[in-house]
Formats: C-alpha cells, sequence, structure tokens
C-alpha cells in the first residue's frame, strides 16, 4: 500500500520543493545512517510526507540542515534536513518495508521478497525494540487483515478500519497532548489508503483470484466513497492546527494522493475514445 501519500510536484512553489526534497533527502540519509547503505532502496514518499507532517506539528523540535553528497547524487551537494522526527521517520520506514516484503512473500511466494526479508530481519527486531507499540500495531494489525483475507471479508469497513489502527499508531510518535488528534489523523487517512488501494488493484485481484473487498462493490462508488474518507482526513488535519508546511502538506491532501487514480481514470478514458473509433 506504498506510493499514495506522494506531493504534486507541479503545483509546489520553488521553495516548497526545495523544502519538500530536502526532508526526502533527510529520510534517505536518516535510513543510510541509521539502518545501513542498503536501507536506501527502501525509501518512500509516504514516510517522507510523515516527516513533513510531524515537522510541522512539532514546530518547536531542533532541526539541523546541510548539504552532502552521495551515491545517487555524486557531482553536486544537496540540502537536507535532519531532526528526530525524520529518523523516527526512517524507523518506521523500515517497519513498513519489512512487512510489506512479508505480505508480498506470504501472498505470492516472492523469492525477492523473502531474501529482503532475510537480510532486514535484525534490524527490524532493533527497531521494533525501539518502536514497540508501533511495531506491536503493525503486527497484530496485518495479523488481523490476513483474517479478514482468509475468511474472504467483504465489508470493507472493518479492514479499512484494521488499516486505520495501524497508521494511527504510527502517525504517533509520542504519547503526548497531541497524540489524540495524531491517532485520529492518522486512522483516517490509513481507511482512505487502505481503500483507495483496493480500487486501483480491484481489476488485478479479480483477474488472479486474490482477496479485495471491493468485489461485491459498484464502481461508480468508488469516488464518492473516497471523497468522503479524504474529507474526514482533511478534517483531521485541519484539527492538528498546523503552522509549519502546511502549503506541502495540503497538496499532498487535496492532490497527490489522487495522482494515481488520476493517472487511471485518464488511461481507461483514453481506451474507450480509441476503442469508439
Amino acid at each position: 500500500m506504498f506510493g499514495y501519500i506522494v506531493a504534486n510536484i507541479k503545483a509546489l512553489s520553488e521553495e516548497q520543493k526545495k523544502v519538500y526534497k530536502s526532508y526526502y533527502c533527510g529520510l534517505c540519509r536518516s535510513l543510510r545512517l541509521r539502518h545501513g547503505f542498503g536501507s536506501r532502496s527502501t525509501l518512500s514518499f509516504d514516510m517522507t510526507f510523515l516527516a513533513v507532517l510531524l515537522s510541522g506539528v512539532y514546530a518547536d523540535r531542533p532541526e539541523q540542515s546541510g548539504q552532502e553528497k552521495c551515491f545517487l547524487h555524486p557531482i553536486r551537494a544537496h540540502d537536507y534536513l535532519d531532526s528526530s522526527l525524520v529518523d523516527y521517520a526512517a524507523d518506521m520506514n523500515i517497519l513498513l518495508s519489512y512487512y510489506h516484503f512479508l505480505d508480498d512473500w506470504k501472498d505470492d511466494r516472492n523469492i525477492a521478497a523473502a531474501a529482503r526479508c532475510g537480510c532486514m530481519r535484525s534490524d527490524v527486531e532493533k527497531t521494533a525494540n525501539a518502536h514497540p507499540r508501533q511495531s506491536a500495531a503493525l503486527r497484530d494489525g496485518l495479523a488481523q487483515l490476513s483474517q479478514y483475507e482468509q475468511a474472504g471479508e467483504l465489508n470493507p469497513d472493518l479492514p479499512a478500519e484494521c488499516f486505520g489502527r495501524i497508521m494511527a499508531e504510527i502517525f504517533t510518535p509520542y504519547e503526548d497532548e497531541k497524540a489524540p488528534l495524531l491517532r485520529r489523523f492518522g486512522s483516517d487517512l490509513g481507511k482512505f489508503i487502505y481503500i483507495m488501494d483496493a480500487c486501483m488493484d480491484l481489476k488485478s485481484d479479480l483477474k488472479h483470484a486474490r482477496y479485495n473487498p471491493l468485489v461485491g462493490s459498484s464502481s461508480s462508488l468508488f469516488r464518492p466513497i473516497l471523497d468522503t474518507l479524504l474529507y474526514a482526513c482533511t478534517d483531521s488535519f485541519r484539527a492538528l492546527q498546523v503552522t509549519q508546511h502546511v502549503e506541502i502538506i495540503e497538496n499532498v491532501l487535496y492532490s497527490g494522493v489522487w495522482s494515481r487514480y488520476e493517472v487511471r481514470e485518464k488511461r481507461k478514458e483514453h481506451q474507450h475514445g480509441s476503442g469508439s473509433v
């Protein structure tokens, strides 16, 4: 379920692009320093968003900026932002990536995914010990999702709420006064991501006889359902009263999260148009 929480880069100002990229590079750097060189291959825009959001929520937490060259940018140094919140996002990136690979192995017997799990296991154990609440939420939530899958559960609210509980903990780094609102936001975003992923994968899941809770739902309802779920998410964001990086976060929530869905819809329109000629 990676790849939905992205920015619409074209709609960002040059300054906003610079800030967004600095968090992306900071996350990449933190992965390398905390989890080894190979961990950078798991880098995701989803966790870049987490770093940006949490940095906005906890705007009083110290950050350090810098420049460095790296393997991907060996000629020209690039800006990065570093903080304890970026490090937290890197740790969550590792946990989510591990369980993503594990799911690929269980579902499709993907040998490459199994190999990645094996390489990451010791580092994941260390990270899970550092974040036991988030790790337990991931482990238990994915186990519950597996039960829904095996039972062929066709009420999409149940697995969506389950994934929402996982994201609620991922988006809550500390047990403090901001935790309830962050849990609410993470839960709402998780529900949206789960249903969006089910919508996007429905055709492929039907073809390959894989579980999808939307098999009994009309595709005409998908956009209204997603709109409703995203409205709840944006309402939760407003309740957080973030004062920093607001434009970047709103870009992701109001535009970026629709990127893959809109590409698919345009492709379908093009195919239908070509077929009518």
